[in-house]
């Protein structure tokens, strides 16, 4: 089998590239998926919390050398993804949403419209009800938006699931990728380019398993190296989460579309720019790691979960192995950054949580704390708190860093998302972030997806 355009990964961006593609039916595309059979990557299983990155967070990507990626030029990409898939903002129904929001504006954090100009452009201190990429109660995952249903796919697209990447095909004389080697031992052929869109820990993995990324770690796993690329699976980055739990008073509100559905942006610490933290405030006992630690748990709860918006702790995928099969090594490095920014914004957001609650509008809900409980007071108690009972928000990005490449030697791709040294592979996901978005990224991925179709096209 041959096509023009060959993606691998049918995650949240890869979706849309591959259906982007296919509008043009003078071209073949192919979209190789690993999963049995609903493609979309963290757009079919997240919280569908939808946000646009706030204007600083973009416009720091044009001033690393990611040209063409600040706020006013990715504008129109958002807009496309919105022209697929839609934004609901949860009303203000629920009353114990609408205590949160009441005790945050009463410790003098003002409500705000979430993705609204104000929000993006400004970005400070406020809370607000979230926006959800949903559909009545279906989600608008980029599977759904953009590939469902199938059976009306144009017939120059082809879908293949339960298929996993295990190599790209590299001619070392024209280092130009000629086709993707897959887990049935099948050679599918690339006549002009290949995408991976495989995620920040897979993306890299493949291009590990491929022969590119770091000459000594390549060696170290008994791979050739074709090309010596210090940044992949470097530079890895998430949003490191706590939580705090009450038990409630009365019984939950039914009046949800899902149990999250508003949140908090606040600047902890007087050097930071920006806010630091993000709070996202649900109406359930979030309790899935404190379990693993003894913490009591009741069915009638409800969390804030505070996390780092801007961590600066970095960590790395690498391979266990050059088998396939072996999943990737991942070390996140939670909290290891020297200047302990990491730390202090973790234990400010715990603080931060419960003046909030201490408020009349919450207090009243509130039967008692859960975890970490009222004894644990002092900083050194908080800390030992989050460093237990953290865990990943499952933003990670990173690993394949878009910069310029030609000046930054941990920059993997280019502005046009090409991989440096590969004439025709590009990565579409979000492990081209050159450094973190404060707000949940699933939109911006699907953003990059549409970046990434356009340049595409253009270069036809």
């Amino acid at each position: 089998m041959s096509y023009d355009y060959v993606i691998c990964g049918g995650g949240t961006a890869g979706c849309i590239v591959a259906r982007r593609l296919a509008e043009n039916p003078n071209v073949t595309v192919c979209l190789i998926e690993a999963g049995p059979s609903d493609e979309g990557g963290c757009s079919s299983h997240n919280t569908v919390i939808a946000f646009i990155a706030p204007a600083e967070n973009l416009d720091q990507w044009e001033q690393l050398g990611a040209h063409g990626w600040n706020s006013k030029a990715t504008r129109k990409y958002y807009n496309k993804v919105f022209e697929k898939v839609n934004l609901h903002t949860v009303p203000p129904l629920n009353p114990l949403n609408q205590a949160f929001i009441d005790s945050c504006t009463a410790v003098n954090i003002p409500q705000i419209e979430m993705n609204s100009d104000a929000f993006i452009n400004e970005f400070s201190n406020c809370c607000g009800y979230l926006q959800l990429n949903v559909t009545g109660l279906d989600r608008c995952s980029s599977s759904r938006s953009y590939l469902h249903p199938i059976s009306s796919l144009p017939s120059n697209l082809t879908v293949l699931t339960n298929t996993t990447v295990t190599k790209l095909i590299i001619d070392q004389q024209t280092m130009i990728v000629t086709g993707v080697l897959t887990n049935t031992n099948e050679n599918i052929k690339v006549k002009k380019e290949c995408i991976v869109s495989s995620g920040a820990f897979d993306t890299p993995k493949l291009l590990l398993l491929s022969g590119i990324g770091p000459a000594q770690h390549l060696q170290k796993m008994n791979i050739r190296c074709i090309l010596n690329l210090e940044g992949v699976g470097s530079n890895l980055m998430d949003h490191p989460e706590c939580v705090i739990i009450w038990e409630s008073n009365y019984p939950l509100p039914d009046q949800v579309i899902q149990r999250w559905e508003a949140a908090l942006f606040f600047k902890t610490q007087t050097y930071s720019i920006k806010p630091d933290v993000m709070f996202h405030f649900g109406t359930e006992a979030y309790d899935i790691q404190n379990n693993l630690f003894g913490y009591p748990s009741e069915k009638q709860a409800f969390s804030i979960t505070f996390n780092v918006n801007q961590a600066k702790s970095r960590g790395h995928v690498q391979l266990r192995s050059n088998n396939y099969l072996d999943p990737p090594q991942i070390d996140c490095q939670y909290f290891a950054d020297e200047q302990k920014h990491d730390k202090t914004v973790m234990i400010a957001g715990l603080k931060l949580a419960r003046k909030i609650v201490e408020q009349s509008p919450l207090q009243k809900w509130v039967k008692c704390e859960l975890s970490p409980g009222v004894q644990i007071q002092s900083d050194e108690e908080i800390w030992n708190y989050c460093r237990k009972a953290s865990t990943t928000l499952f933003h990670v990005a990173g690993t394949c860093k878009m910069g310029n490449v030609d000046n930054d030697n941990m920059a993997v791709v280019d502005s046009q998302l090409k991989v440096k040294g590969i004439q025709n592979l590009r990565i579409a996901d979000t492990s081209v972030f050159p450094t973190m978005i404060s707000v949940n990224p699933c939109i911006t991925c699907m953003m990059i997806g549409e970046k990434c179709a356009d340049m595409i096209r253009q270069d036809e």
